[in-house]
């Protein structure tokens, strides 16, 4: 605007001037002069208009949307062993932060080598409005909370000092308390009572016990069984007995030794239980399916009832004794021990006697755990030795008179 004014004021003066010369010459000489006047002026003036045409352009009211999320930044450091203060890469900034409709989760940078961080508003790390912790931590240094807000702009905070964490002295290395002995007395047999006798431990040595159990390929503890006695249950029949003894005193770290039973626990033998009176429904109760002769090492095609034959069932169930009884009608066969977890049932031929030729069924019940398996299995006709030897020994005499006939015959026939 002051451009413009100016040049007003040049373009009057110069119609003013030359209306007031009557020389030629001058008037020609005052034409130059307002040329020059007036190509400056005009330079001026559109100076100013562009310099105007600037300003209201930079100062005019910002139209982009007004935005809603911020970003946050600062920096950590940490005083070195000569006391300057370092910048310190590598330590983790988390901010818990959930987003709408989503689950709780942390919003977490790592400081550069220049200890700076940036959760920067371009990516998904920034922040609505609201107040929030940032939370500093680096393995060796003490973690560090500083809360911040964010109002309407982002937010930059003051460098975080994280001090190095103080050193925990190793715990001093013990000698483990010197052994003793342990050994266990007492007869594995269920309702019997373990002893765990101990000798030879240092004085004011505090023992504790724990009674386990070993399977083979499988073990444990047994549950409650930790006082110096135990009391055998069925639950570690067939099993090995352990205890461990565990050795505390001051000054000593702990020690521990054990000690174990060779011979598997076992339940002493009962009264057989009552024969099944319906063996399907008995059977079906149980699960149990016979399963073929053949399984358990019978003769698939029938059983010579005049010979001896041994079944042996493989046993997995927790039991020292098994009942066996052979159905169409019941006939208790006997109570056979598990061996090894197998049960060795001997059929003998007073027994097949008992049984009708045809189809049967070995039915075998746990005393202890209930535990059913079931055989199918045919009886045949008995064929005894005795039968087979009398034609044998018929034959031979009738061998042994054609034999003396011959020689007779042969006599007869030189004399004549």
């Amino acid at each position: 605007m002051r451009g413009n004014h100016r040049l007003g004021r040049l373009t009057v003066s110069a119609i003013c001037f030359l209306g007031d010369s009557d020389d030629p010459k001058r008037k020609h000489s005052s034409m130059n002069t307002l040329h020059n006047k007036l190509g400056r002026a005009a330079a001026v003036a559109l100076s100013a208009a562009v310099v105007g045409i600037v300003g209201l352009v930079g100062v005019a009211p910002a139209s982009a949307a007004p935005e809603d999320r911020y970003a946050l930044s600062g920096s950590v450091v940490t005083v070195d062993a000569e006391e300057q203060v370092v910048p310190l890469e590598g330590v983790r900034a988390s901010v818990r932060f959930t987003e709408p409709g989503e689950t709780p989760s942390h919003y977490s940078v790592t400081t550069g080598v220049d200890g700076a961080f940036v959760f920067a508003r371009d990516e998904a790390l920034s922040f609505p409005v609201g107040d929030y912790e940032v939370v500093f931590a680096l393995e060796g240094y003490e973690t560090v909370t500083v809360p911040f807000s964010i109002v309407d702009s982002d937010v930059t905070l003051p460098a975080v000092t994280m001090a190095a964490a103080p050193q925990v002295p190793a715990p001093p290395t013990l000698e483990p308390v010197p052994l003793g002995t342990v050994t266990i007395s007492g007869t594995p047999v269920v309702g019997n009572v373990l002893t765990a006798e101990t000798s030879g431990w240092p004085a004011g040595t505090q023992l504790s016990y724990q009674w386990g159990f070993n399977a083979g390929e499988r073990g444990g503890d047994i549950p409650g069984a930790n006082s110096s006695t135990y009391t055998v249950t069925n639950a570690v029949i067939n099993f090995q007995v352990v205890v461990i003894v565990t050795a505390k005193l001051t000054g000593y770290d702990d020690n521990w030794t054990n000690a174990f039973l060779e011979t598997p626990v076992s339940a002493p033998k009962k009264a057989p239980a009552p024969a099944p009176s319906d063996l399907a429904a008995y059977l079906a109760a149980n699960g149990s399916t016979p399963q073929p002769a053949a399984s358990v090492g019978l003769p698939a095609a029938g059983l010579n009832a005049g010979a001896t034959h041994t079944a042996n069932v493989v046993w997995n169930a927790q039991d020292s004794w098994v009942d066996v009884y052979a159905f169409s009608s019941p006939l208790f066969v006997g109570t056979f021990p598990v061996v090894n977890g197998v049960v060795q049932v001997t059929l003998t031929p007073s027994l097949l006697a008992q049984l009708a030729v045809g189809s049967h069924t070995l039915v075998m019940t746990g005393q202890n755990s209930g535990t059913v398996a079931s055989v199918a299995f045919v009886v045949g006709l008995p064929v005894t030795g005795a039968e087979t030897a009398a034609p044998l020994a018929a034959g031979s005499v009738l061998l042994l008179l054609g034999a003396a006939l011959m020689v007779v015959r042969r006599r007869m026939l030189a004399s004549a």
